[in-house]
């Protein structure tokens, strides 16, 4: 299903990663830096050459976000903010069947020192989305590809929320075209698959869903409810 539109986008070429939030790209107007916001490493999507979607930005220093990355036919989208929005959205239109039907929805709730994504106050749920980029050799996406203390920092908030008699969700966005399934990337994050195993022993919610974006600039919201493999 189509749920939103991110055009105007470009075409543009990956070049090298300058640091974590700048890659230099290859655009028609020559070389560029644009800003991109998924602190993986996204070994398997940032290639020499790789085509890219970048979309021009209205203010800031870098012209450019990187919106998707080319696989296959379509786009893997590494644009993290991007899920976040195609999350809200979905929930308002009643798309995802595992969430309570709620008016209200509210981004960045505060949990100690952390921040996470959503609130949705009508149960009490807190939500942490995490970007789930890369595909294992059984066409599952994974997270994490890199080592990363604020993922597991942010799973400890989702189990102490629990604890605490709220409701918490883990949404694991596996944004590859044609990934049928998520699990966790063990062998990047033994504490990752640790943390993940035991938030959902102790009745963390903890889900899946698939996107990608098209050509055109239409994301697709692929399924709701991909099986998340234990």
């Amino acid at each position: 299903m189509d749920i939103l539109n991110v055009d105007p986008l470009i075409e543009c070429r990956f070049l090298e990663r300058r640091n974590k939030f700048v890659v230099s790209v290859e655009t028609e107007a020559g070389v560029q830096d644009a800003y991109i916001s998924n602190t993986g490493r996204l070994q398997q999507i940032l290639l020499p050459g790789r085509r890219l979607l970048c979309k021009p930005k209205e203010r800031g220093r870098l012209p450019y976000v990187v919106i998707g990355a080319e696989l296959g036919d379509h786009y893997a989208i590494v644009d993290t903010r991007l899920h976040e929005k195609v999350f809200e959205l979905s929930f308002k239109r009643v798309l995802i069947p595992w969430l309570p039907r709620c008016e209200e929805i509210k981004r960045a709730p505060r949990f100690g020192k952390s921040v996470l994504d959503f609130l949705i106050p009508c149960q009490d749920l807190y939500i942490e989305l995490k970007s789930a980029v890369y595909l294992s050799n059984d066409g599952c996406g994974s997270y994490p590809d890199a080592p990363t203390n604020r993922g597991e920092r942010h799973i400890r908030d989702l189990i102490e929320i629990k604890r605490m008699g709220f409701n918490s969700a883990l949404v694991f966005v596996v944004s590859i075209p044609g990934a049928r399934c998520f699990k966790v990337y063990k062998d990047m994050s033994p504490e990752i698959s640790d943390l993940v195993k035991k938030a959902y022993d102790k009745g963390v919610l903890v889900k899946a869903m698939a996107i990608h974006l098209k050509p055109d600039g239409w994301v697709v919201l692929d399924n709701p409810d991909i099986p998340v493999v234990f």
